[in-house]
């Protein structure tokens, strides 16, 4: 392992998104090659798509574009027909959207983000977070022995109620304020 966060939050990343593709698997080492290695046909091409859809998606202004048009510039890359995969792509394409976005600055000291913003070392400490409210039993901490995390396990639904965490939620936000603001922990 290394010491280096940002490699580290890289690496956390990359076996989410294979977790999600599948391509983990408990089996050992060389039973997990064969396994990988008689992929079918549609695996292999939906992770190419959605490699190819990620570097599109990075190279262009998502304000200016529309789905149609990402999925024509795919098609291109891929040279065949993308078709039948619209309802992939665009599944894909919101979840590609998710890890591109920016948490939202809410105060100096607060910021509203995603999972995939929780797991971004470098995202984390170019804006020097110290403390992190997880708020869902769907998204670990990342790096517990880097920051402060409270955690409150709930379902991501919006039948959820949150209210009934507010004290808690409150306090640890208040603290996270105090802190950044006399004395200085980043």
């Amino acid at each position: 392992m290394t010491e280096d966060n940002s490699i580290r939050g890289l690496w956390l990343i990359s076996l989410m998104e294979e977790a999600q593709a599948g391509d983990i698997k408990p089996a050992g080492h060389h039973e997990a090659l064969l396994e990988r290695s008689s992929k079918s046909k549609e695996a292999h091409t939906e992770d190419l798509m959605r490699r190819e859809l990620r570097e599109i998606m990075q190279s262009v202004d998502l304000e200016e574009v529309t789905s149609s048009d990402i999925r024509q510039r795919l098609e291109e890359k891929v040279g065949f027909v993308v078709k039948p995969y619209k309802d992939f792509i665009d599944r894909e394409m919101l979840v590609i959207m998710g890890q591109l976005d920016k948490p939202s600055k809410i105060f100096d000291y607060l910021y509203l983000g995603t999972e995939w913003n929780a797991s971004n070392w470098d995202e984390l400490k170019g804006n020097r977070v110290g403390y992190i409210l997880n708020i869902t039993k769907e998204v670990d901490n990342f790096y517990p022995n880097e920051f402060v995390y409270k955690k409150i396990w709930v379902s991501d639904e919006a039948t959820t109620e949150l209210l009934i965490h507010w004290q808690k939620t409150f306090k640890f936000i208040k603290k996270a304020k105090y802190d950044i603001f006399h004395c200085c922990i980043y």
